[in-house]
């Protein structure tokens, strides 16, 4: 098994544009990017498909909340309290 390598969406696009200006020799791009058959092949799919915002890296939690989604945690989270000390108290 491999180490995995971070890759940029630079790098992506860089590998994606490589594979279909040579002719979709993947092999050949495994060898001069290092990266595996597999994700070169998934990448340049997306590429094709949806082009270079496709290949951007969308894991984890969105860093910017709007108003309206900070409001719906806040209660969310209220609720979750209210309830808590609703069942605090008739345990009294």
């Amino acid at each position: 098994m491999k180490i995995g390598r971070n890759t940029t969406q630079i790098k992506r696009i860089e590998i994606a544009q490589w594979v279909t200006a040579n002719e979709w020799d993947y092999n050949g791009a495994t060898k001069k990017f290092a990266v595996s058959y597999g994700q070169g092949s998934a990448w340049v799919k997306k590429f094709k498909q949806g082009g270079p915002e496709t290949l951007q890296d969308r894991r984890g939690k969105d860093k910017f909340l709007t108003d309206e989604e900070k409001q719906v945690l806040r209660i969310k989270e209220l609720e979750a309290r209210n309830t808590y000390c609703f069942k605090a108290f008739l345990m009294k």
